[in-house]
C-alpha cells in the first residue's frame, strides 16, 4: 500500500531496502493516516529542500552515510589560544654591530677607566705612604672627604676660599649623587641583564635532562624527525578477565549442559548464556587487538623533545581516551545488535521471549504471544529478566540480554557449583582482591570493559627520543652574572655618569652657592 515501502522475512532487512518517498507526499501521509485508529492532526511532511538525500535513496544508502546530511567543521583559534593561555613569549635574533653604540661604548669605557685611574691612585699612593710613614693612627676619614676637591681650579689653588668653598661642596654633592645613581642603575642593569643563548650540538638523552632541570622551559630541542607511529616507543597487552580462559567457557562445559539438560535449573538456557559470553570473549580479543594495531600505527606529532614526565603525561591521557573510545564502541555494538534482533521479532530458540498459541477456531493457525517476566513484557522490551535459583544468574527474554544483567558469583564458590550441577570436583573462579572485578559485578560491567582486567602499557622514553633525534638544543639565560660583563658595565656606567654629573653638579651648585650668597648680601643691606 505504501509505495516504495516493503515487506519481508524480517522488518529490518524489508526496511533497509525501503525509501522514504511517502512522507514527502502529503497525499500519500493522508493515506496512511486512514489507517490509523486516532489520526494525527499535526503531521508534517519531510521537506525536500532540506535534505541532500534524493527522494529515491534506499534506508540502507541513509545508513551507510550515518544518517548524516553534512559535518559543521567550526575552528575556533581565538578559543585555543584562550585555553593554551601562554604565561610569556621569547624570541631571539642576532644583534648587529651598531657603529654609534660601539663608539659611545668605547668612549664611556675610556673615559670611565680614566676617571677611576685618577680618583683611585692617588688615593691608593696616599693611604700607602700614610700606612708606611706610620700615620695611619692620625688618618682622619671624616677629615679626607670633607677636604676631597674634585674640581680643583686655578683660583681654589691661588687660596680663594669662596671658589674652594663651592668646590668642595660640589664634590660631596657629586659624590652622593653619583653613589645613589650608580647602585640604582646597576642594579637595574643586573636585574635586566641582556639575554645569552648558548647552542649545544647532537645532544645524548642524559645531557638533553641535565640541561632541562636546569634551565626548563627555557630550552628548546626541535626534533630531527617530527612524525613517528606510537608503535616505536609504546607497546600494549591486555590482561583478559579470567572467565576468557576458564573451564566455562569450553566445548566440555557445553557438552555437560547440553546432555544434563534439566528444566528445574534451566541448563539450555545456561548453554546459551555461556555461548553468548565465550563469543563475547572472542570478540573482545579480537576488538583490542584491532584497536591495538590501529592506536600503535597512528602518529605522534613531536616538533620537540618534550621533557619525560610531560611525556609519561601524554600518553597516559592518550591510553585513557583510547580505553573509553573502545569501551563506548563494544557496548554500542552490543546495544545495536539486540536492538536488531529485538526489533526484527525474532523468536527466542528456547521461546523464552515468545510462546506459540493455537487458534481456537481450527487449532492449525499459530499465533505469538509474548512472555512476561515480573510485569516486564518481552513485546515491549528485550530487557526483561528475573532471578533464578542459581546466585547471580537471572533468565530472560533472550539468553544474551539475560547474562547481561547475570553475575558470576556463584561460579567462584565450589558449594554453589556442586549444589546445582553435581557434586563433583569443579574449577572454581579464583577471588583476586587486584582485580577490579568483583564476584558479585554483573557481566555488563565487565563487557563494557572488554573483558579486560588491565591494559599493561610499557612507555620507553628513550626510544622516542631516539626517534625525534634532536641535532641542537638551545636555551637562554640572563648574563647577570658573567663578570666580564658586570666589570664592564660599571665602567661604562661610571664613566657616562662621571661625564655627565661633573658637568651638571658643579655649575649647580655654583649657581646656588652664588644666588645663596646674593640673598644674604641683599639681607645685611636692607638691614642696614
Amino acid at each position: 500500500i505504501v509505495p516504495s515501502f516493503y515487506i519481508g522475512c524480517y522488518p529490518t532487512d524489508s526496511l533497509l531496502q525501503s525509501t522514504l518517498e511517502c512522507f514527502y507526499s502529503t497525499d500519500c501521509m493522508a493515506l496512511l493516516e486512514s489507517f490509523r485508529s486516532n489520526p494525527m492532526s499535526d503531521t508534517t511532511v519531510l521537506n525536500p529542500n532540506e535534505t541532500g538525500f534524493a527522494r529515491n535513496t534506499t534506508i540502507e544508502s541513509m545508513l551507510n552515510a550515518l544518517m548524516l546530511e553534512e559535518w559543521n567543521i567550526k575552528i575556533n583559534y581565538t578559543k585555543y589560544y584562550t585555553q593554551c593561555n601562554p604565561k610569556n613569549c621569547t624570541y631571539s635574533y642576532p644583534e648587529k654591530v651598531n657603529l654609534i653604540s660601539g663608539i659611545i661604548l668605547s668612549l664611556s669605557l675610556l673615559s670611565g677607566l680614566n676617571v677611576l685611574l685618577k680618583l683611585l691612585v692617588p688615593i691608593f699612593f696616599k693611604i700607602i705612604q700614610t700606612y708606611f710613614l706610620h700615620r695611619w693612627n692620625h688618618f682622619n676619614f671624616k677629615v679626607f672627604i670633607s677636604s676631597w676637591n674634585t674640581f680643583p681650579s686655578y683660583a681654589s689653588r691661588r687660596g680663594d676660599i669662596n671658589r674652594l668653598n663651592t668646590e668642595k661642596s660640589a664634590t660631596q654633592t657629586y659624590i652622593v649623587i653619583f653613589i645613589l645613581c650608580f647602585i640604582s642603575i646597576a642594579a637595574y642593569k643586573i636585574v635586566n641583564a641582556p639575554m645569552k643563548t648558548e647552542i649545544v650540538y647532537n645532544p645524548t638523552q642524559s645531557a638533553f635532562q641535565d640541561l632541562e632541570k636546569k634551565y626548563g622551559l627555557a630550552m628548546t630541542c626541535p626534533c630531527k624527525q617530527i612524525s613517528m607511529n606510537y608503535g616505536s616507543f609504546l607497546s600494549i597487552s591486555p590482561v583478559f578477565h579470567q572467565i576468557c580462559s576458564s573451564y566455562w567457557i569450553s566445548p566440555s562445559w557445553f557438552s555437560f549442559l547440553f546432555e544434563t539438560s534439566n528444566s528445574t535449573y534451566n541448563h539450555l538456557f545456561i548453554l546459551s548464556q555461556f555461548q553468548f559470553l565465550s563469543y563475547i570473549c572472542q570478540i573482545s580479543r579480537s576488538f583490542a587487538s584491532n584497536a591495538i594495531f590501529a592506536f600503535t600505527n597512528d602518529t605522534y606529532i613531536s616538533l620537540h623533545v618534550i621533557r619525560e614526565s610531560t611525556f609519561n603525561s601524554e600518553i597516559l591521557s592518550l591510553m585513557s581516551k583510547f580505553l573509553f573510545i573502545n569501551s563506548k564502541s563494544i557496548s554500542e555494538i552490543i546495544e545495536f545488535m539486540q536492538g536488531l534482533t529485538h526489533g526484527s521479532g525474532i523468536v527466542s530458540a528456547l521461546y523464552t521471549n515468545w510462546k506459540l498459541v493455537l487458534s481456537n477456531e481450527d487449532n492449525v493457525t499459530v499465533f505469538t504471544d509474548p512472555i512476561s517476566y515480573g510485569n516486564c513484557s518481552c513485546g515491549v522490551y528485550s530487557s526483561c529478566t528475573e532471578v533464578t535459583m542459581i546466585p547471580g544468574l537471572r533468565i530472560g527474554c533472550y539468553p544474551s540480554s539475560a547474562m547481561m544483567q547475570s553475575s558470576l558469583e556463584c561460579f567462584y564458590n565450589a558449594t554453589c557449583i556442586s549444589m546445582f550441577f553435581g557434586a563433583k570436583k569443579w574449577p572454581t573462579l579464583s577471588i583476586d582482591n587486584r582485580s577490579r572485578f568483583s564476584p558479585s559485578q554483573t557481566m555488563k560491567a565487565i563487557i563494557e570493559q572488554l573483558m579486560i582486567e588491565q591494559w599493561i602499557n610499557i612507555t620507553n622514553y628513550t626510544l622516542y627520543y631516539e626517534k625525534c633525534a634532536p641535532t641542537l638544543c638551545s636555551y637562554s639565560y640572563p648574563e647577570r652574572f658573567n663578570y666580564i660583563y658586570i666589570i664592564t658595565m660599571l665602567t661604562s656606567l661610571y664613566g657616562g655618569l662621571t661625564m655627565v654629573l661633573r658637568f651638571s653638579v658643579y655649575h649647580v651648585v655654583t649657581y646656588i652657592r652664588s644666588f645663596a650668597r646674593c640673598r644674604v648680601g641683599l639681607d645685611v643691606n636692607i638691614n642696614s
